[in-house]
């Protein structure tokens, strides 16, 4: 019974001496890969924070800060005095050729036709305002998604690259 334990023994110590340059070299490129998984994990992590996590703040600044009721007014009064300027051309246009015409601004026609204009002028504006407000707010709301979503998978990246080092690491 010895001589066999003793015959494993001298085989295995046969099959170690054999294997031994090939584990050896297997394992320290096992132990590099884990290095430099690690560094890439390192690299994604600062990446991000260093890019994306100043953007994604700022973006998500500017988001918030759009989507305020005092952005919306804004964007509303910018609409309403673009609504108003293309009416006071088109007015002004109207009496040029009207005046071309002989039509005297003080009759009737002219003072109609002007009212005609300032109520059409009215409900644009308020058209334009109404249309601005939800348009800010859809704005803001689709900001906040783009800020929300930027970046998101650099983080994913960085655990992979780290999750690949230990099992680089747990085979070396």
């Amino acid at each position: 019974m010895s001589a066999l334990g003793q015959k494993q023994l001298d085989f295995a110590k046969l099959q170690y001496a054999e294997n031994a340059p090939l584990m050896k070299d297997i394992a320290t490129k096992q132990g590099l890969m884990m290095d430099q998984q690690m560094a890439q994990g390192k690299d994604y992590y600062d990446y991000n924070k260093a890019t994306f996590r100043p953007l994604e703040q700022g973006m998500v600044t500017d988001a918030q800060a759009f989507d305020t009721d005092a952005m919306r007014n804004q964007l509303a009064t910018k609409a309403a005095a673009d609504a108003g300027l293309a009416f006071g051309r088109t007015r002004q246009a109207n009496e040029r050729a009207m005046a071309s015409m002989g039509v005297n601004p003080n009759s009737a026609r002219f003072q109609g036709i002007g009212s005609q204009a300032a109520l059409g002028q009215a409900g644009m504006r308020a058209g334009a305002m109404t249309g601005a407000r939800q348009q800010a707010q859809q704005l803001g709301y689709a900001r906040k998604l783009d800020a929300a979503g930027l970046g998101r998978g650099l983080s994913g990246a960085s655990t992979a690259a780290y999750g690949s080092a230990v099992g680089a690491g747990s085979m070396a």
